[in-house]
């Protein structure tokens, strides 16, 4: 089986550079890792203990985030380095100043392992969430360097847990130590025999509840809220702004604006959108207080979204049409009502808010508008808003148990 898997890295790499020529993702991933060995070899390690860190793109960042900047908090004296699978996560985070260094990390090859390994010299290892390298970890124990797995979430489909996934199942016996986000993760280590899982939860709560309690203010959008109800919809893919414009259209809407961020944020994208949604919408970066009685504000900037949910009554989070929701617990930590559409499954944050009646999904325009009204009833909102932070702060502590555990590899 590992001959298989070591032929299918090789074959996806290929694949790569062959797509390369077409597409720039696909480019952007082959250049990325073009003299890696020179580039990393060039890298000034300095002295003292290093922790490495790897995450496959922005979403598993975002989760391995809080542990990064506590560490730099707490434990100042270690260097870090940031590896990303995804040319995404790397020309997103390259520049990241809490780290001391962010590479690519080259496939997951014995040699590559051997190389990488032998270059950079870490003292610790952090994976995030869903990413299990074979060679890597391998390397990584024969060298006798602890290795953890946080924020890790399991199902009963995976690999590692069916008849013929025995070759998967031991690579779960690999890390030193696995940090679970649920009691079923470890129910199904435990089924395997990977004893030592902690439930430590989803570090990202911890950044998002932080997030919450800093308060930043633009004029414009205190203009814009003054007088109505504030929807927010983040990441807003077009059939979320289908169903948006014809909830405006809706008698139900009276009384309500919306702060629309579209998750693509590129000058036709946004002249588009604006061409759609007529008169009633203006742009963050081209309006000024006349304008703030539009019924839509389009966010066309980067970076605010999360801070801007303190303005809402109720969050819109898209890409529930498309290949899945975005951010669900920026909004929640602002106490929001979150609404998305059907496709929220492999969401464990989506499934723990619906539960506690704080979310609720919907299939197409008439039944958000049935939630929207709902929702317009200040009771309701309150009830929602509260269950939804509870839900919240039960799940917060995970990052301060993952360090309590670094703390003690480090000494």
């Amino acid at each position: 089986m590992q001959a298989i898997y070591l032929l299918s890295l090789h074959a996806y790499g290929l694949l790569i550079k062959l797509g390369a020529l077409f597409h720039p993702k696909a480019k952007a991933w082959v250049e990325g890792r073009k003299n890696w060995r020179q580039k990393l070899g060039a890298w000034q390690r300095g002295e003292g203990k290093l922790l490495w860190m790897h995450c496959a793109s922005l979403g598993e960042f975002e989760q391995g985030r809080p542990v990064l900047e506590a560490i730099r908090r707490e434990m100042p004296d270690i260097r870090l380095v940031l590896t990303f699978f995804s040319p995404s996560g790397y020309e997103m985070r390259k520049n990241y100043a809490t780290v001391d260094g962010v590479f690519y990390l080259p496939l997951d090859t014995p040699a590559n392992a051997r190389d990488f390994l032998g270059l950079l010299r870490p003292d610790m290892a952090v994976f995030v969430k869903y990413e299990f390298w074979h060679f890597f970890w391998k390397e990584l124990g024969n060298r006798g360097i602890p290795t953890l797995l946080i924020s890790a979430i399991f199902r009963p489909g995976q690999a590692f847990f069916q008849f013929w996934g025995g070759f998967f199942r031991k690579m779960l016996f690999l890390p030193e130590r696995i940090f679970v986000q649920d009691e079923a993760s470890k129910g199904l280590l435990d089924r395997i025999g990977v004893t030592g899982a902690v439930v430590a939860g989803d570090t990202r709560i911890d950044r998002v509840l932080a997030m919450a309690e800093e308060k930043k203010e633009w004029k414009l959008l205190d203009d814009f809220c003054r007088d109505g109800k504030i929807l927010v919809a983040g990441s807003a893919w077009p059939p979320d702004e289908q169903i948006l414009v014809k909830w405006l259209r809706d008698p139900s809407s009276e009384g309500w604006k919306c702060i629309l961020a579209p998750h693509e944020i590129g000058e036709e994208t946004i002249r588009s959108l604006i061409q759609r949604l007529g008169e009633s919408a203006i742009r963050f970066t081209g309006a000024g207080k006349e304008q703030t009685a539009a019924r839509i504000l389009i966010l066309d900037t980067i970076g605010m979204l999360a801070f801007v949910y303190r303005y809402g009554h109720v969050a819109y989070i898209g890409g529930g049409f498309g290949k899945g929701i975005h951010n669900i617990l920026e909004p929640m930590a602002q106490g929001l009502p979150v609404l998305f559409g059907p496709r929220h499954e492999k969401f464990r944050e989506a499934i723990l808010l619906q539960e506690a009646g704080a979310a609720w999904a919907f299939r197409n325009a008439e039944e958000f508008i049935k939630r929207m009204t709902f929702l317009t009833n200040e009771e309701n909102r309150k009830e929602a808003s509260e269950k939804g932070l509870a839900v919240l702060r039960r799940q917060q502590g995970a990052t301060g148990l993952i360090i309590e555990y670094l703390e003690k590899l480090k000494s």
